[in-house]
């Protein structure tokens, strides 16, 4: 079940605003408990303190591969202050277990079923610490590179990438590093010149939240950051799903420490397949405990 649904076959603890089929996006008020939202602001308050005493690398660039920048982030200069640049880093479950509750939460998870089905898998968890002032630049853009980003799913397809988008501080006003969509574009082809200008002549819609608030949104929205002149970081949680098929964004496979505290869905949501792993077409052709598994509240 994908675009061609109703708001309706979505209710679940939150009754959720937008329009998934004509908007593109789905919004959750108040998703999180507040002592959850607590423990997810102070672990993402260490791993950015962590970042900003030099102890890891922007990016989640591991000892390999931190002297090299994907093209896509060669913009970055390496002498800018730390407390200047949006911290992102992937992978975030195996910095601090607490992170695998975002991962079937119950507030959305249901969700994602429903678009879904029980064949999914995790494909990243992300943080994104923007601070005011950034030397990063507003943009507009779709998810994926120059590959998933080219797809569009039909209406009545499964989708192919949906991100939760979680946010622990208060959005209330316009340029506070707000997350901006263009409604609709989920079912166009992406234009690089066409975001610019989208841009430059603000016809992005700033979206305004609450900590707590969560959206919905599928990788072929046009979407990005509006520039953030407040006073203080915005700090937002990701977790992205895809069919059990395709590669996983941000891990090839989860330490065992990771997956020795997680339960048995979230580390089958991991890619811990158990005995099914590893054969022919074991990631199309999930095993006969996948939907059982899938349908369990933990």
């Amino acid at each position: 079940m994908s675009y061609g649904t109703t708001n309706s076959d979505f209710l679940g603890t939150t009754a959720p605003e937008g329009d998934w089929d004509e908007d593109g996006y789905l919004i959750l008020r108040n998703a999180i408990p507040p002592d959850q939202l607590q423990r997810w602001t102070e672990a993402t308050d260490t791993l950015h303190r962590t970042f900003l005493e030099g102890a890891i690398p922007n990016l989640s660039q591991d000892k390999e591969t931190a002297t090299t920048f994907p093209p896509h982030w060669e913009w970055i200069d390496r002498t800018w202050d730390r407390r200047t640049i949006a911290f992102r880093r992937w992978r975030i479950v195996e910095d601090d277990p607490v992170f695998l509750e975002m991962l079937d939460h119950p507030a959305w998870f249901p969700i994602v079923l429903k678009l879904f089905g029980n064949f999914v898998q995790i494909s990243l968890t992300h943080v994104i610490v923007y601070p005011p002032k950034a030397h990063d630049e507003p943009y507009i853009h779709v998810d994926g590179g120059d590959s998933l980003g080219n797809i569009r799913t039909d209406p009545s397809s499964l989708p192919l990438y949906v991100k939760v988008m979680i946010f622990l501080n208060d959005l209330s006003r316009e340029n506070e590093g707000n997350f901006s969509v263009v409604p609709g574009s989920h079912r166009v082809p992406y234009e690089k010149e066409e975001a610019k200008r989208i841009l430059q002549e603000g016809r992005a819609k700033q979206l305004k939240f609450r900590a707590g608030d969560c959206i919905l949104f599928p990788h072929s929205l046009w979407h990005g950051p509006a520039p953030n002149r407040s006073k203080r970081s915005r700090k937002t949680l990701f977790v992205g799903y895809s069919p059990t098929f395709m590669r996983p964004y941000d891990y090839q496979s989860i330490d065992v420490k990771t997956l020795a505290v997680a339960t048995p869905r979230q580390r089958r949501l991991l890619g811990d397949l158990g005995g099914w792993d590893w054969r022919a077409g074991c990631h199309y052709y999930s095993g006969p405990d996948q939907e059982e598994i899938m349908s369990r509240e933990t």
